[in-house]
């Protein structure tokens, strides 16, 4: 748990998440290995993860002092659009409702500068 850098409610075992950084802004593609039947294809199909990630602020400290907003990324070949989704600040941390299928990507950063950080890295 020390290592984590979101922490996910329900917990799940079958969920996996990547953090990278662009400016103050970050993207973060999450996995749901129960939904895809892991190992190959043939395990059990434990369905859509449902339930709340929260980013700790003294994890990422950079979002503490400052105005948030989150989009949920969605790749429609060739375009990437970015949909807003509701993000809920409190002293300790930010937290975002999803549902995971089989993947979803998250980009949080500052308001007014998340979307532009994403495409452009500025």
């Amino acid at each position: 748990k020390p290592a984590r850098l979101l922490d996910s409610a329900p917990e799940s075992d079958w969920i996996e998440y990547t953090v990278g950084q662009k400016a103050r802004t970050y993207i973060i593609p999450i996995f749901n290995h129960g939904r895809i039947r892991f190992p190959c294809g043939n395990g059990p199909d434990h369905g859509i993860w449902k339930g709340r990630i929260t980013l700790d602020f003294d994890k990422f400290p950079g979002l503490r002092d400052t105005e948030l907003e989150a989009y949920r990324v969605t790749f429609q070949d060739p375009k990437i659009q970015l949909t807003p989704v509701r993000i809920a600040k409190d002293r300790n941390g930010a937290s975002i409702k999803l549902a995971v299928d089989k993947r979803e990507e998250l980009v949080v950063g500052p308001k007014g500068l998340a979307k532009n950080e994403f495409f452009y890295g500025r």
